[in-house]
């Protein structure tokens, strides 16, 4: 099923002056980052925090840092890679966060909402990052649904093609929903 164009609500959430929802952001950074009694709202343009204590930043567009940090997962990517995500990005269908761990940004996700006919889906397009000592995916998951639940989505979506991730996302309450088959042909001519 395609998605339906239409109002992208992480557009119309990201795209607006930064706002804590819910009560006093304090005072904010050069970089961005509002602190305050923060109590897992969204801060819209700016900041969230979940229940890991972590805080995520919403980035203007694309960046160096986000490019390292994304590069592992995007290698992966052998149709789109870090290009597709920097463009989508750049142009606005996308929208780069940037995880925080204290000062030390650990992890970064691009996420894209899609609207079908049973509601609004966060993808998430790539999620790269290292913290040591824990497990990275059960810190940022529930940062990313978060930021689903304030934008309206009713679900969130990933794909991976890494087995050993299966009781990470199940830990997490997600389930597989459907299984993709690709061969890669080289050297393919073009059907005139």
């Amino acid at each position: 099923m395609l998605p339906i164009p239409g109002t992208d609500p992480l557009s119309a959430m990201f795209g607006g002056p930064a706002s804590f929802q819910g009560g006093n952001a304090g005072p904010s950074r050069s970089d961005g980052y509002q602190a305050g009694p923060m109590t897992g709202s969204f801060i819209v343009g700016g900041a969230a925090q979940s229940v890991t204590g972590m805080t995520a930043q919403i980035v203007p567009g694309w960046s160096d840092a986000l490019e390292r940090v994304l590069w592992p997962a995007a290698m992966r990517d052998h149709l789109g890679g870090i290009e597709m995500l920097q463009n989508d990005v750049s142009r606005g269908g996308s929208r780069a966060i940037e995880i925080y761990d204290g000062d030390d940004m650990v992890a970064a996700v691009v996420l894209r909402a899609e609207r079908f006919p049973y509601g609004t889906e966060l993808l998430i397009q790539s999620a790269a990052g290292r913290l040591p000592g824990a497990s990275l995916t059960d810190a940022v998951l529930p940062i990313i649904e978060h930021i689903a639940v304030q934008a309206g989505c009713q679900s969130v979506r990933l794909h991976t093609s890494r087995k050993g991730f299966a009781p990470s996302l199940a830990r997490n309450g997600f389930a597989p929903a459907e299984t993709v088959y690709r061969k890669v042909i080289h050297g393919r001519r073009q059907i005139q």
